[in-house]
């Protein structure tokens, strides 16, 4: 499945735009965030409407694009008023779409007659100008994937390993409706498994007698509820190995080209 045809048209509409291409969609130094006042001037219409354009154009890639996701969120949040630097950030995204702008999300058979669902989750702590954290995470069903997320938490987390947690527990919600779904359509279901690289929220959700976030005591007893069923597995990887790191930061050109390699080629149950 691939939405190739779609992106040479958001190239063939934005044509008139800077024509360069690059390796990545968002710089790995690149910091966007809320300008003083003094800094910026109201936007006129004829750019509001232009820059929330390309983000819409853009916004549909969605479905496949996984590669963009991360920094079309970035750019997003500044369409409301958007200044000349982040206009410059939003063609640099379009201009990773020129230099890769064919890409296809495959579907593999499963080996096995069962389906495992995975999932893996990623937060990045209070790395915004609001402070609210940035989280993804990847689905798979057996060796294909077929889902990505990224956005900001919509509470605001105290801790690293509360943002964490609190992907999780997300991700898990997304993970039951997908199980209910391949339900339906006559898929036998093995269970679901989610790997997160936060040692601390494994230990937290693992250990029964455990008092600590108890703020997030019900996001908690839900994933406790699951794992008593046999319903979920929540398993600790390596940073390394946690492919979702991409979609929560920044991250260097070598380091982004391995991970979207592996993210986009058959999935291979992490080993631990």
């Amino acid at each position: 499945m691939s939405q190739n045809t779609y992106v040479q048209k958001i190239l063939t509409k934005f044509k008139s735009e800077e024509q360069y291409s690059t390796p990545l969609p968002i710089s790995f130094h690149q910091i966007l965030q809320k300008m003083d006042k003094k800094d910026f001037e109201q936007a006129t219409e004829k750019m509001i409407e232009r820059y929330q354009s390309l983000v819409g154009s853009i916004g549909f890639l969605r479905a496949t694009r996984f590669d963009v996701l991360h920094a079309l969120n970035q750019v997003a949040k500044f369409a409301t008023n958007p200044q000349q630097f982040h206009w410059k950030c939003l063609i640099h995204v379009l201009g990773y779409l020129r230099k890769n702008p064919t890409l296809e999300l495959n579907f593999y058979p499963s080996e096995k007659t069962s389906t495992r669902i995975y999932a893996l989750t990623d937060a990045a702590f209070a790395n915004t100008d609001s402070r609210y954290s940035t989280s993804g995470h990847f689905i798979h069903m057996d060796r294909s994937l077929v889902a990505a997320q990224s956005s900001l938490q919509r509470r605001l987390a105290t801790s690293a390993p509360e943002a964490e947690l609190y992907e999780i527990y997300r991700a898990s919600k997304k993970l039951i409706v997908y199980k209910g779904t391949a339900l339906d359509f006559g898929e036998e279901i093995e269970g679901i498994t989610i790997f997160t690289d936060s040692q601390s929220s494994v230990g937290t959700i693992n250990n029964p007698v455990s008092s600590r976030y108890r703020f997030l005591s019900i996001y908690i007893t839900f994933l406790r509820n699951l794992m008593s069923k046999n319903e979920l597995e929540i398993k600790f990887i390596s940073r390394k190995q946690n492919l979702a790191d991409v979609l929560t930061k920044q991250v260097p050109e070598e380091e982004f080209k391995t991970i979207w390699k592996s993210v986009f080629s058959p999935f291979k149950h992490v080993s631990l």
